[in-house]
């Protein structure tokens, strides 16, 4: 999951996430952290497209559908709406086999 690093800098900042070695009241410091993070996750999936995929926050967010459901095609999930309302799913009885 990819996220702009503007968001997750100030995600860090605003929340006071402690992260190792990141200055949490510093910007510079979150965006730098997560530059990092995300140049590593991108040469991973890089490296073995076959077994990632990556999804961008502001994607799914925005345009749910198509996102799920090109997640589900690469994990070889068959659609099914219920997908887009998982909120209404909490608490019940859910198979997952095929």
């Amino acid at each position: 999951m990819f996220r702009d690093g503007r968001a997750v800098a100030h995600s860090i900042v605003s929340r006071n996430i402690t992260i190792s070695g990141v200055d949490t009241k510093n910007y510079l410091s979150a965006a730098v952290f997560w530059n990092k993070v995300a140049q590593s996750m991108s040469e991973d999936c890089n490296n073995l497209p076959e077994r990632c995929l990556i999804v961008f926050y502001e994607k799914l967010v925005g345009d749910p559908s198509t996102q799920m459901k090109e997640v589900l095609r690469f994990l070889d999930i068959p659609w099914h709406e219920n997908v887009l309302r998982h909120h209404e799913m909490i608490g019940l009885e859910v198979s997952l086999s095929k």
